[in-house]
């Protein structure tokens, strides 16, 4: 069980190796009291060994004395430890990529710590706060038990044989949807399990340990289908934003295959609304596969709309009964339905995108003030800027426009060359809609090679343009399936944009 003990602490050093053992006390003791044991605890301090070392050999000259923090921020499934540090301003992108072959062959180990910073913690980051420094964010997970582990062998042998044949379905359920109880989420991961296998793609859900968590912190908020003997036979849940808390997904959404076809996933997904309402958000979205239309319908019952393709998110998969190219990565819908809409606010749109966006305004039921500034202006009026960068394990980043600022796009450049250079898949540029500088940038951005993605709608000031860029891969977009008009308009207007679709 997770350690709910939020306290932020940070511990300040010199820029003196010798201090390493200090840093690794502190870290150490404050692991252990968010629950962390022997073995991930070995990680966490090689994984901050490197990560400071890295930072004293290349933020600061030899003869600099000066300070930098660690920083242990406990989060709902861990622990995230952050190093700021005002050194020489410093390029990650430019560390040497570790080659294994090149240590056995020239006894080369460059890059070494930064390989080994990935394999011992769960996430690293690097961010530029412009003027305030840099920062670089080491996440690490408490370990938990899968939910393979909760069922005895007889149970996944029985799930086993219904997953491949297709098992008559049983009378129309008696069943209530209500929140879930702490107690029931190793029957949530073993609903979802039943329902996947371990295909579901927010791998959460298969941690009961994690699901109870994170419906405690309030960041998931699980509705259960429960029959009159409290058998859970559905899920979805309320998953809050991480940048915008006023909006929530609406997702993890499943129903045990022997109960389908009694309406039961509908009356979760009608529910969800009316609970988020019930908590006072501003808004809902969904993420809805493209390789089939019925989830989108699904979104769309729930009044979701279409506002933006993301392309390439996720490995390719196979879905049973479903025909579809296994071969190419999976793209997503996004769409949004606002519950407490803020009211019109000014947008800033690049010239050559006001109409498009317009139509996925349109489409949610907003009107918004299109300032159409000259896409040729400034692109921040600070020095600097700063944007945040973060990866996934499935192959795709995410590179956030905190502040525009003259180098900001500079700085895109670099990371942009780092993560093709790790062979990230699709990189995602947020960009805030609301700044009068998002039209310059938008277009210095696309000279790159990213292109439009959509609109990510949200509470007051804070909508965000969406652009893409893949990394060396050529769709084939006639097996993107989209079931709205406004979708299926969004779906040309992405490919006439992508730089690898040849004209016409």
């Amino acid at each position: 069980m997770m350690n709910h003990d939020k306290h932020i602490t940070k511990l300040t050093v010199p820029n003196d190796i010798s201090f390493l053992p200090v840093i690794h006390a502190y870290v150490t003791e404050v692991a252990k009291k968010a629950g962390f044991e022997k073995q991930s605890l070995n990680a966490i301090q090689l994984g901050v060994e490197e990560a400071v070392t890295n930072v004293i050999e290349h933020a600061f000259d030899p003869d600099q004395h000066e300070t930098f923090d660690i920083i242990c921020e406990p989060i709902t499934l861990g622990l995230k430890i952050i190093i700021k540090e005002k050194g020489i301003p410093f390029d990650p992108s430019l560390l040497p990529r570790y080659d294994k072959e090149r240590l056995e062959t020239e006894l080369s180990d460059k890059g070494l710590g930064l390989y080994l910073m990935q394999e011992f913690m769960d996430e690293v980051s690097f961010h530029n706060l412009g003027r305030d420094g840099k920062e670089t964010h080491l996440v690490k997970y408490v370990s938990a038990r899968t939910v393979q582990e909760y069922f005895h062998s007889a149970e996944l042998e029985t799930i086993k044989r219904e997953q491949e044949q297709k098992a008559g379905t049983p009378a129309a359920p008696s069943y209530v949807v209500r929140l879930m109880k702490s107690s029931e989420a190793v029957e949530v991961s073993k609903c979802a399990f039943m329902a996947y296998g371990y295909t579901y793609t927010n791998e959460d859900i298969y941690y009961p340990d994690r699901i109870r968590d994170l419906n405690s912190s309030g960041k998931v908020i699980s509705l259960v289908a429960a029959t009159d003997q409290d058998e859970i036979i559905g899920h979805a849940a309320l998953v809050i934003d991480d940048y915008d808390t006023a909006i929530a997904e609406a997702a993890m959404g499943f129903v045990k295959p022997k109960y389908r076809g009694h309406g039961c996933l509908n009356s979760l997904l009608t529910t969800l609304p009316e609970e988020a309402r019930r908590r006072n958000l501003t808004g809902l979205y969904g993420e809805a596969t493209t390789v089939h239309p019925y989830s989108q319908k699904a979104s769309q019952k729930m009044g979701l709309r279409d506002c933006a393709l993301l392309l390439s998110k996720m490995p390719a998969a196979e879905y049973k009964d479903i025909q579809s190219d296994s071969s190419q990565r999976r793209s997503y819908i996004y769409c949004f339905r606002y519950l407490q809409p803020p009211g019109p606010t000014a947008v800033h749109v690049p010239p050559h995108h006001r109409d498009m966006v317009e139509k996925l305004y349109a489409a949610i039921g907003m009107h918004q003030q299109m300032d159409v500034p000259d896409a040729a202006g400034d692109s921040g009026s600070a020095e600097d800027g700063s944007i945040k960068v973060s990866t996934t394990s499935t192959m795709t980043a995410k590179i956030e426009i905190i502040s525009c600022g003259k180098q900001v796009v500079a700085e895109v450049a670099k990371v942009l060359k780092r993560l093709c250079a790790e062979r990230l898949e699709t990189i995602y540029l947020y960009l805030n809609i609301s700044d009068p500088h998002t039209a310059a940038m938008t277009a210095a951005c696309e000279d790159l090679g990213f292109f439009f993605a959509g609109i990510l709608p949200g509470s007051s000031g804070k909508d965000r343009l969406l652009l893409q860029y893949l990394n060396n891969q050529v769709l084939d977009y006639s097996s993107i399936q989209i079931a709205s008009d406004v979708g299926k308009e969004l779906l040309a207007y992405v490919r006439e944009r992508d730089p690898y679709q040849k004209p016409g």
